[in-house]
């Protein structure tokens, strides 16, 4: 395909100089009469022109565009630390200069810079340790701190500046924590412990329990409203509370509630259950309630969130099915019935609401671009097959973090550059020419000048 493209538009930049001086000749024979012609077709000519000469740079393009790709997937099979850093750089830095301007993210140079970066600094790369059971909830707030809650019972606290990765531990239940709940103020968590909400003050780190007034039943889902009011599910009903523990009935679902989440401005609430339902409710006027899904088939969903501005709900499934639905257009926007191989624990959108994650119970995490959603989507995938429970976005949006079924608390750039920009610290050589041919090809000449060398602080092994 790229050599038909560059054999075209070649012929056409031919036939375009051929023309341009036939035109000379009439110009020459015709005189005055003939100029407004002549520049018109002079202008149609350039233009034949300038077409070719984008035709011949997007197949250049194309071109360096697949054989990072290819580099990228060779690099995660080397053997040699140093070889696997200078493949998967060198793939990075070609898709960098050659990739199209509105893909930002690529699986594969990801990956590949990743697993990279891995090998030569060490797995603890972007882990945080801490907790001793699964984490079931991860939030953060305006100010860079992580709070991670799990089925050990504590609250970790985390300042992602403190390059220790000591974490402060905030509470600890003697049962698991089901869901985690960040106040809009920062001001206050709120933990769900059975049938208990216990409530932190960040202020002063102190902990207090307010006492429903429940029969039975274990809260599973937890959200702050910007007054502080807290909404929470048990069984298939919904619940509305203050801080005294004075409740009332939102709503009530068909089948047990598996997830909920209330947009950014307090007004909409929407929910999943058990029998494959999701439902909304105006929080504003009356409780007001509609049907957003009711799926053809039994099965459950397991993660609901809305986007930033409102705009958007996701919901995903137990079968690993993501879907998004378009709230202002009142359509689906996007539906993928293999988005996860297992079921999808968590989803979260990007602060600009640019960006979407989702987190599975197959061991992975994903981040989809939303104005390129049928692209493939970079998988977060180095989780020792170790279920994903939550995902959340940092949010100044650079960064995913996940908590997994062991403990483990990663840290995720939403873009491979950080991690691309630190790699030649690890590294103590650039490819020789034998390298550069086996992984770049013989076509593409090695670096003649030192900055263009992978990792120009070293010299080149090869002949400039």
């Amino acid at each position: 395909m790229i050599m038909n493209l560059l054999s075209k538009s070649k012929s056409l930049l031919t036939i375009t100089a051929v023309l341009l001086s036939t035109i000379g000749f009439v110009s020459e024979s015709y005189g005055q009469n003939q100029e407004e012609e002549i520049q018109k077709l002079k202008e149609q000519l350039n233009l034949t022109r300038a077409v070719a000469d984008s035709a011949i740079l997007n197949a250049e393009h194309l071109r360096f565009r697949r054989i990072a790709n290819s580099m990228a997937i060779k690099s995660t099979y080397q053997r040699d630390p140093q070889t696997q850093g200078l493949v998967a750089l060198q793939a990075y830095k070609f898709h960098k200069e050659h990739r199209e301007p509105h893909i930002l993210r690529n699986d594969n140079i990801y990956t590949g810079i990743y697993q990279a970066i891995r090998k030569l600094y060490g797995d603890s790369i972007n882990t945080y340790v801490g907790h001793t059971k699964a984490i079931n909830s991860v939030v953060n707030d305006d100010g860079g701190i992580v709070y991670s809650a799990g089925e050990d019972g504590r609250v970790l606290a985390w300042d992602l500046t403190n390059p220790t990765r000591q974490y402060r531990e905030i509470y600890k239940a003697k049962n698991g924590i089901n869901e985690m709940a960040l106040s809009n103020d920062n001001q206050f968590l709120a933990g769900a412990v059975e049938s208990k909400i216990v409530l932190i003050d960040l202020n002063d780190s102190k902990a207090k329990n307010i006492n429903l007034k429940l029969n039975n039943g274990i809260i599973t889902n937890l959200a702050f409203l910007p007054d502080n009011d807290i909404i929470l599910s048990v069984n298939e009903t919904i619940w509305r509370t203050d801080f005294s523990g004075e409740m009332s009935i939102v709503g009530n679902m068909r089948d047990q509630v598996t997830s909920l989440s209330v947009n950014l401005a307090g007004s909409i609430l929407a929910a999943g259950d058990n029998s494959g339902a999701v439902e909304m409710w105006d929080l504003l006027n009356d409780n007001k309630q509609r049907n957003l899904f009711v799926n053809s088939r039994p099965q459950s969903v397991d993660a609901v969130t809305f986007s930033q501005d409102g705009n958007y709900v996701a919901y995903g499934f137990e079968e690993g099915e993501l879907a998004i639905y378009d709230l202002k257009l009142r359509q689906m926007f996007y539906e993928e019935a293999s988005a996860h191989a297992m079921r999808i624990t968590d989803i979260s959108f990007g602060p600009e609401g640019k960006l979407l994650a989702t987190s599975s119970e197959d061991g992975t995490a994903k981040i989809w671009v939303l104005d390129n959603i049928f692209d493939f989507p970079v998988v977060l995938g180095d989780h020792y097959n170790q279920p994903v429970r939550s995902v959340q976005f940092l949010n100044d949006g650079t960064h995913v973090i996940t908590g997994e079924d062991d403990g483990v608390l990663k840290l995720w750039p939403t873009k491979p550059d950080d991690w691309a920009n630190t790699i030649c610290n690890y590294l103590s050589r650039n490819m020789n020419r034998n390298e550069w041919w086996r992984f770049v090809g013989m076509a593409i000449p090695y670096p003649r000048n030192q900055e263009e060398l992978t990792c120009p602080q070293f010299p080149g092994l090869g002949k400039y």
